[in-house]
């Protein structure tokens, strides 16, 4: 077998190459077409006298010769790694998150929302710690037009109330991020809306993705989906979901994405990654979460 340049090629089809089977004086007289086709594959049965049992081969080829070795070796090599990393994580499971959890701030939960509470909360907790929060309740109803609403006042965060929808554990995330960036991240007030330098890094990637200046596009500037606290939650809500890998949260997520037709849309993966890696400097840096 040898490798052959286009220009070679071509000149092959034209030419041909010698004729093997007209053979004079040791050298071979006038030239025929190449072929191009593969034959067609005829297969015969052989049996193995020492095992008795019988196999199939493609004629020409000698048994014990039909096989890749090297894509059984990648099988092989493949199979070893998943087992030497399945014995690792065993070994050396990740370390939690450091800090409280952020559920030991809940007060108290409306009992129709208990279970997407709980899952959201799970997750959260399952990312990331935080410093000690002051405490808030989660209560339904009064959110307005809004599936969920974060209030907070001068003496700082109030409530967070629930309306229902197809997707509550997603807004309980996303309130919840709005209540990270009043209470916790470093600054006063809403924290995004004047970052400071990791957290800035984290606003940065955001307002570069294609999906937020699509929205930008079709809004405008203005609109409150553009507004830094609420950009933050929507990014916050994505990254929990992906570090904590919990696939009811992953599905609705997945719903949200593609089911809605409205101009706030999450991140498609690749874009994303750049959001995500500013969100692990921030919470590093805060200690939330330890170096992997």
């Amino acid at each position: 077998m040898r490798f052959l340049t286009r220009r070679r090629v071509e000149k092959l089809r034209r030419e041909g190459i010698p004729d093997a089977a007209n053979v004079r004086n040791g050298r071979a007289v006038g030239r025929v077409p190449i072929k191009e086709k593969a034959p067609a594959e005829t297969m015969r049965s052989y049996v193995n006298k020492r095992t008795g049992k019988t196999h199939t081969v493609p004629e020409g080829i000698d048994p014990g010769f039909e096989w890749n070795p090297g894509e059984a070796r990648a099988k092989s090599l493949s199979k070893a790694l998943v087992e030497r990393r399945n014995r690792f994580d065993l070994a050396f499971p990740p370390a939690p998150p450091q800090g409280f959890p952020v559920s030991a701030a809940i007060r108290s939960v409306a009992k129709a929302y208990a279970e997407p509470v709980q899952r959201a909360m799970k997750a959260i907790n399952a990312v990331h710690g935080t410093g000690t929060l002051p405490k808030i309740p989660i209560r339904s109803g009064n959110a307005g037009d809004y599936l969920g609403l974060f209030a907070a006042d001068t003496r700082g965060p109030v409530a967070i109330r629930l309306t229902g929808g197809d997707h509550v554990a997603l807004t309980v995330i996303h309130e919840i991020a709005h209540f990270l960036d009043f209470a916790a991240l470093p600054g006063e007030g809403f924290s995004s809306k004047k970052p400071k330098k990791k957290l800035r890094r984290v606003m940065r990637a955001i307002r570069k993705t294609a999906e937020v200046r699509e929205i930008e596009k079709a809004v405008g500037p203005a609109h409150y989906l553009m507004k830094p606290p609420e950009l933050l939650a929507r990014a916050y809500t994505q990254y929990i979901v992906r570090k904590s890998g919990d696939p009811g949260l992953i599905a609705e997520l997945v719903i949200l994405k593609f089911a809605s037709t409205q101009v706030n849309k999450q991140w498609s993966e690749e874009s994303f990654r750049p959001v995500e890696a500013a969100f692990d400097r921030l919470f590093k840096g805060l200690g939330w979460q330890k170096d992997s």
